[in-house]
């Protein structure tokens, strides 16, 4: 093996220099042990060791060894796959994700076993065409990377059920021709403007359940769309759509469609006779007329299953606040941000304070949103407002915000100033949250790093494990370590320069632990009040999902609860003697269900 296995170079963000030979030797050690324990096995994992290079022994099989199926050689800074990947033939499942990776071998087209491919995360600008010769593959993920076109053969992959492309520069999508498995497409973030280009005939798809294109340059939605009777999802916003469809009214379990941030002209009253539909949402469409949208709110009255209808405040001007009244689905947001991005204001006291700028709930909970650039949080915050009801003036509004673009929260304009390419979310963030007295940030994953980064504009901080140094994290936008850089130290300055109380949530994986380090680690040069307002706390949980798992019971909303109750009592006694009280009260409540959690959760291991 290669004695230089960390990133040495002028591309590495090692601000201590190059490990010693001891270091090197030890990590050199543990990857010859797993090599060794993987003969047996079939299963070799290597992720997040800091390699810099693929480790060759891997291919030392003897015909006595068991055949390596699953490989996984994630988050860490390997540059070069080589071509001798194509002689583990017996390959299932391959892990190359949060890499420095420009191309992949040609070879790849030899592993007729694989089954999974995940390759998010890299430098990746083309995609061999040999890819397509995987015929076993029902996986591939190759989010967060630079390709503008997929393989024009990929309608071979037959056996794929989800493909997974956003946060790339994508322009066109290949023939997927008669790919009967494929149920998943995710498109978010990208340049595609026309789905029929190459000849795509979508109802040829016939698995098909989820649909999301969302912040492409689009500027019609397929007719053939109808034909998917298993399409459940279908995600068109933020694009130039300028009429939709009737064909979508006999689609039967068709659930939720994202109209949001178009350039429609007209609303597809036909929906009226869909007997699936439950949310819809049409908001920031502003070339609809007054009679086009009074129009379609009547007819669908007569959609019964509809549930939730999202229109912005502008549009509930132009018809009135008597027609929205009358329809108890209607549910009226504020669109402050009208261009690239999710940006959503939903008030607690329901439509008529949306139209109202003067009512404000004294506390604003900015929820963000992560990776897959969709609104996190929405279930969670209608199960804390049923949690603190109703009593003694409690209340939230909530301002939703999504990156679709993937670039974790900054942009995709690719100058190399992150600063610069920050400035638009940064600008829109202050002047949502300039407008309360007390702001709680919410956040997982990328959305978490996001509330690190504009924390200065928060009074108290919820992250979820957060990806601080993205040159060494798990997931990872398909940018320069130079760029990565300048991002680590614009978010360090967010956080010091905030006066939030500031609380980093994760599990015991070591990948995210050591991210949150270098949040504390920073606090340890500055004061002292500093370091109080900077606090990690760590559950027995070796997940990166953190949140998701705590929301399986009470334990995620007990923990919000106590931070929004501390945030409203603030706004009625600041500064008091009785709020150092309070705090203690709701930490001590949290504190028991987080001890539940924490007993249960080592009975279950």
């Amino acid at each position: 093996m290669d004695d230089k296995v960390y990133d040495d170079d002028n591309d590495s963000d090692n601000e201590n220099g190059n490990e010693n030979d001891n270091d090197n030797d030890k990590l050199n050690s543990l990857v010859l042990r797993r090599i060794l324990k993987s003969r047996s096995t079939g299963r070799l994992d290597l992720t997040g060791l800091g390699l810099t290079k693929f480790p060759m022994e891997i291919f030392e099989i003897t015909n006595q060894d068991a055949p390596l199926t699953d490989l996984q050689i994630s988050n860490n800074k390997i540059y070069h796959i080589p071509n001798e990947l194509g002689d583990l033939q017996l390959l299932e499942r391959l892990g190359l994700a949060g890499n420095r990776l420009t191309k992949l071998p040609e070879s790849i087209g030899n592993l007729k076993r694989l089954q999974g491919l995940w390759a998010h995360g890299n430098l990746l600008r083309t995609i061999p065409a040999s890819i397509c010769e995987c015929t076993s593959l029902r996986n591939l993920s190759l989010a967060g990377n630079r390709i503008k076109y997929l393989p024009k053969d990929l309608s071979k992959l037959v056996a794929l059920e989800e493909l997974s492309v956003p946060g790339n520069q994508l322009v066109e999508l290949p023939s997927l021709g008669k790919m009967f498995n494929l149920s998943d497409i995710d498109l978010h973030g990208n340049c595609v403007e026309d789905l029929e280009a190459n000849g795509n005939d979508f109802r040829f798809l016939k698995a098909l359940e989820t649909l999301s294109v969302q912040g492409n340059r689009l500027r019609s939605i397929p007719k053939s769309l109808g034909n998917l009777k298993r399409l459940r999802n279908l995600n068109v916003a933020e694009n130039k759509i300028q009429s939709v469809p009737e064909e979508l009214k006999d689609l039967p379990v068709l659930t939720s469609i994202w109209l949001y941030s178009n350039d429609l002209h007209s609303l597809p009253k036909e929906l009226k006779k869909s007997q699936s539909l439950r949310q819809l949402w049409i908001e920031d469409n502003e070339m609809l007329t007054k009679s086009e949208i009074e129009n379609f709110l009547q007819t669908m009255r007569e959609a019964k299953m509809l549930k939730t209808l999202g229109i912005d405040t502008e549009q509930a001007r132009k018809v009135g606040l008597g027609m929205v009244k009358n329809m108890g689905n209607i549910t009226v947001s504020e669109v402050p941000n009208r261009s690239k991005g999710y940006f959503k204001i939903v008030k607690w006291d329901g439509n008529q304070a949306a139209l109202d700028d003067s009512i404000r709930a004294p506390v604003l909970i900015v929820s963000f949103g992560s990776a897959p650039g969709v609104p996190n949080w929405g279930g969670l915050l209608k199960k804390l407002r049923k949690k603190v009801g109703e009593r003694d003036g409690k209340s939230y509004d909530v301002l939703y915000v999504c990156d679709v673009e993937r670039s974790w929260y900054v942009g995709n304009k690719l100058t190399g100033n992150v600063e610069e390419e920050m400035k638009r979310w940064y600008e829109h963030i202050e002047n949502e949250c300039s407008k309360y007295s007390r702001v709680l940030y919410l956040g997982d994953s990328m959305g978490a790093t996001a509330s690190l980064l504009f924390a200065e504009h928060a009074t108290r901080v919820l992250a979820f494990c957060p990806q601080v140094d993205l040159f060494t994290a798990s997931i990872r936008p398909s940018r320069s370590a130079n760029w990565m850089r300048q991002f680590k130290k614009l978010l360090l300055r967010g956080v010091l320069k905030s006066e939030a109380e500031i609380t980093i949530h994760t599990g015991s994986w070591a990948h995210d632990v050591e991210q949150a380090s270098i949040i504390t680690s920073s606090s340890e040069d500055s004061d002292t009040e500093k370091k109080k307002k900077i606090k990690n706390k760590t559950y027995p949980v070796n997940n990166h999902r953190l949140a998701l798992i705590l929301s399986e019971d009470d334990t995620l909303v007990n923990i919000v609860k106590e931070a929004f109750e501390i945030e409203f009592f603030k706004t009625l006694t600041p500064a008091s003697s009785s709020e150092s009280s309070l705090e203690t009260t709701t930490t001590t409540t949290s504190s028991q269900a987080a001890s539940d959690f924490l007993l249960n959760s080592f009975k279950a291991f």
